[in-house]
């Protein structure tokens, strides 16, 4: 790995585009599948597993994305707090399927 071969290195991860700054006209429309797309909308970004651990960006609830995961692994959204209260003001969005954009088969 690379934090290993650079002398003080302790962490390494990358991402498309941090930090992301959005206002309410930005990102695409987001909601759970087999529910009707509302106002929340969000960015899809991508990051790499060790991202959130270098940025300081701490796990709330469920699973990180690892380097393990691969095109039939059960997919994995890492989103904030306050887009999981939009999309679920009164539960958990651990395990829910997302649609993303206006594909409305599209699943996350």
């Amino acid at each position: 790995m690379l934090d290993a071969a650079i002398a003080g290195v302790r962490s390494v991860g990358f991402a498309r585009a941090f930090p992301r700054v959005t206002g309410p006209s930005n990102g695409q429309p987001i909601a759970f599948v087999g529910e009707p797309t509302g106002n929340v909308r969000a960015q899809l970004e991508s990051a790499s597993p060790d991202f959130f651990n270098t940025a300081g960006i701490p796990l709330l609830k469920g699973r990180r994305p690892e380097w393990s995961d691969h095109a039939r692994s059960q997919r994995v959204a890492v989103i904030s707090a306050s887009l999981a209260a939009q999309l679920a003001p009164s539960g958990d969005v651990i395990g829910r399927a997302v649609r993303f954009g206006s594909n409305r088969t599209e699943q996350m």
